[in-house]
């Protein structure tokens, strides 16, 4: 879980609700990623994602992303595997059901995979919540340098 946020301001810890948590990591993330010079077409994966996830289902979803970034020159780099791994690590970060031992995409997966159907719910629920505020970040910092959609 994540732990309560202290101020750099006040050094006072104060607990964030579960909202101002997603929006903060997701500001992180991406004030993290924005600052590599390869992060073309991002914003249009990260925006199309919730329509995937409704329309394939999570684990669908993030297989599809992992099978994009493999068919590219270099995996690691690609933005569809630099989107499903900040799903997946917000996922391992926030849902107790999920082992933090299982680290990376992958592992996130396999444990989708292997859950309870109350735990998958519950981790495409936050999947979606967290994709609003990861989306509305990456439209604000930035460029998204296609003008149509690419396919995922």
């Amino acid at each position: 879980m994540t732990p309560p946020i202290t101020t750099a301001a006040s050094d006072k810890t104060i607990q964030l609700t579960k909202g101002q948590q997603r929006a903060s990591h997701a500001l992180k993330t991406i004030e993290e990623y924005a600052k590599f010079e390869k992060h073309e077409h991002y914003v249009s994966y990260v925006s199309a994602m919730p329509a995937q996830i409704i329309n394939n289902g999570l684990g669908q979803t993030l297989a599809t992303l992992l099978a994009a970034a493999a068919r590219t020159k270099s995996p690691m780099s690609d933005p569809h595997f630099a989107l499903c791994k900040h799903v997946t690590d917000w996922l391992r970060c926030n849902m107790d059901e999920l082992k933090p031992s299982e680290v990376g995409p992958i592992g996130v997966l396999k444990q989708l995979m292997e859950c309870d159907q109350s735990t998958f719910v519950r981790a495409q629920t936050e999947s979606m919540l967290y994709l609003d505020w990861l989306k509305k970040f990456a439209r604000a910092f930035m460029n998204d340098s296609d003008s149509v959609t690419p396919q995922m």
